[in-house]
């Protein structure tokens, strides 16, 4: 009892640990570690905790799903204000509250399950403004309500799974996935005779009506976009490139203490070293069979399945259109669920008696901080040239006199935080120049938002190749950036009839 009492106060001062660098770490970034795929949630925010609008700018974006950006805006109409310092309030929240879930579903309660939370790829996410943190504790919430219909049989369990279900969907388009799943596990508790012929179609009914919701979504996203989840293009890589670029995520993925290894090999290389030689001492003398679970093991099972269909469902996504780059963002998600498989698998084992087995791991844990927060510290250094609050009055003051109603290519995207007037963006762009046309580009935003004036933001026409744009897009800027005045900084791309502003 007494050991267990101290390993809750060392994964307490964990978690201490990351909602202190997830606030440190925004601080010292010039833009609270929000990138461009945070626009559209940070604007939802803003746009819900001042003008209680599900519409900022006055449009809808179907690239992402809104519940993130619902939840930030929230936080921020509660009394946080600040939609950034919102979203590490709730970042933090989802990091413990998928730590606590864990420790619900262990069936011993076992605190060291909550150590599925701490590889590097699961801290690295929660330091950012975007969704992919709030992913874990409803995905989380999902597999306890499996869990709990597997034991009870009750019906609010069904009902848990199918809102789990709609609201993981909601938060990242891949979350339909959890669908096959949950089928799946009520097909397999009704072939074992654990759910009767009514239950299940119980069952079936209510996540039937979940993937309609879902599907009435998309369908809304059509009739106001044009698109069901935002541009798609066809996947430009090879086979082989393919399998390389899986090889090398996955090969990242191995080292649980950092990201991006290929950036800081001394640190990807020490880190791993570290974690190998714990593993080891573990898990030798056969103790490594502990890892697999039995047929009574229902939470360790579902998990580990969970996570492999996760990661195959990524992977086929991915071969067949370029929606993102694979990397640590999207595959932390399955690597979370393999983890924590793995240790309801170790905890429900004799050899997690182990004193000496126990507090190994839980080092693990502090390596994994440190290594997170030394390398997110070393790239902040190296892009910011200022500190957050400053930079923001500093965006803010610039984009001051920009009127309503305005559209700026390339311009700051912090400014879509924290303005109702003025909304910037680009065209899409991937690295082979396959994305978004440039008419393609001007047609999307034109039926997005129709009484918007575009303006291009000045820049140096020797960055245009750096942009991966398509060619028609760098075949415009050039023809928009030569021969211009070097004092207009903003420079008119379209100017609708009735928008009657002046710069």
């Amino acid at each position: 009892m007494k050991t267990l009492n101290a390993e809750k106060i060392v994964l307490c001062f964990g978690f201490a640990g990351v909602a202190a660098a997830i606030f440190l770490l925004s601080y010292f970034d010039q833009r609270g570690l929000s990138n461009e795929d945070s626009i559209y949630f940070m604007a939802l925010a803003r746009s819900l905790s001042q003008d209680l609008s599900f519409f900022p700018h006055g449009g809808h974006n179907s690239w992402w799903p809104p519940l993130y950006g619902v939840l930030t805006g929230i936080v921020a109409k509660a009394g946080i204000g600040d939609v950034i310092w919102a979203s590490k309030f709730l970042n933090v929240a989802c990091f413990a509250i998928t730590a606590v879930l864990l420790y619900r579903i262990s069936p011993s309660h076992d605190p060291l399950v909550m150590l599925a939370v701490f590889p590097a790829s699961v801290i690295t996410i929660s330091f950012f403004s975007l969704s992919d943190i709030l992913f874990l504790p409803i995905l989380t919430l999902n597999l306890l309500a499996c869990v709990r219909l597997y034991e009870t049989g009750c019906r609010r369990f069904v009902l848990l799974m199918a809102l789990s279900a709609l609201f993981l969907f909601l938060n990242r388009y891949i979350g339909f996935f959890i669908l096959s799943v949950n089928g799946l596990f009520v097909l397999w508790l009704y072939v074992k005779r654990r759910l009767s012929f009514g239950r299940f179609v119980y069952s079936a009914l209510f996540l039937t009506v979940s993937a309609g919701l879902m599907g009435l979504y998309l369908y809304f996203n059509f009739k106001l976009t044009g698109m069901i989840t935002g541009p798609r293009y066809s996947s430009p890589e090879t086979f082989f490139e393919y399998t390389y670029q899986i090889i090398r995520v996955f090969g990242d993925d191995i080292n649980l203490m950092m990201v991006g290894g290929h950036n800081h090999l001394i640190l990807f290389g020490s880190s791993l070293l570290v974690q190998i030689t714990v593993l080891w001492l573990v898990f030798k003398n056969g103790q490594w069979k502990a890892l697999f679970p039995s047929k009574e093991n229902i939470p360790a099972l579902l998990f580990l399945s969970t996570g492999a269909i996760y990661l195959l469902t990524l992977i086929a996504i991915r071969a067949t259109t370029e929606t993102m780059h694979l990397h640590y963002r999207y595959t932390a998600p399955g690597v979370f669920l393999i983890v924590a498989g793995l240790l309801f698998s170790w905890t429900a084992s004799r050899q997690s008696t182990c004193k000496n087995s126990r507090v190994l791991l839980m080092s693990l844990m502090f390596v994994s901080l440190f290594v997170s927060v030394t390398t997110q510290a070393l790239l902040n250094s190296q892009r910011s040239s200022f500190m957050f609050p400053e930079f923001r009055e500093m965006t803010i003051e610039k984009y001051k006199g920009v009127p309503p109603k305005t559209i700026i290519l390339w311009g700051e995207h912090l400014i879509n935080y924290y303005s109702r007037d003025v909304f910037v963006t680009h065209p899409h762009w991937n690295t082979r120049r396959t994305g978004e046309t440039w008419d393609g580009f001007l047609y999307r935003i034109r039926k997005m938002y129709p009484d918007h004036a575009i303006f291009l933001q000045r820049f140096e026409t020797r960055y245009i190749d750096g942009l991966n744009q398509h060619e028609t897009v760098n075949r415009a800027l050039y023809k928009l950036l030569e021969n211009r005045d070097q004092t207009e900084w903003l420079i008119p791309v379209y100017i609708p009839e009735n928008w009657n502003q002046s710069l």
